[in-house]
């Protein structure tokens, strides 16, 4: 399968690239089926754009075709609170922490976890894995394990 565009999500001043997709929870969504891409990186047929506000996560922007935008699916809302969202998100952060010029470099690989229960954040939590980052002659290679 191909990589998926990444949906975006405002959290605490800071903007993330998220591998979920809030808006396949909403009960009303139209069938994918239905609208089907025409490009292979978005498969869905949509991306969303999102933000949490005072501990809610709100729809901000919707790109898409067909059915999918937010004049068709929220006629008239500038943004939208997602009461239909329960679940995690995870927001990846990477931190270099050192710069080798073997072409070694060590970093860490943050990844911010929120819960959501009908689109309230409930919890926060963060996890790091320590990698090592291999860029010699233009490859690229991760590996970590997990520090907590």
């Amino acid at each position: 399968m191909t990589a998926q565009i990444s949906e975006i999500l405002y959290f605490e001043n800071e903007r993330y690239h998220i591998d979920g997709y809030p808006l396949n929870q909403y009960p009303y969504l139209p069938q994918v089926r239905d609208y089907q891409s025409a490009i292979s990186v978005c498969w869905w047929g949509y991306t969303g754009t999102w933000e949490v506000i005072k501990n809610k996560l709100f729809l901000v922007r919707l790109s898409g075709q067909g059915d999918f935008t937010m004049e068709k699916l929220f006629p008239g809302k500038g943004k939208v609170f997602a009461y239909w969202f329960t679940g995690e998100i995870r927001l990846p952060v990477r931190e270099l922490n050192n710069y080798n010029r073997s072409g070694y470099t060590s970093g860490f690989l943050k990844n911010i976890f929120l819960d959501f229960e009908g689109g309230v954040l409930v919890k926060k939590h963060t996890a790091l894995d320590k990698c090592n980052i291999i860029h010699n002659f233009g490859e690229l290679s991760i590996s970590g394990n997990q520090l907590n």
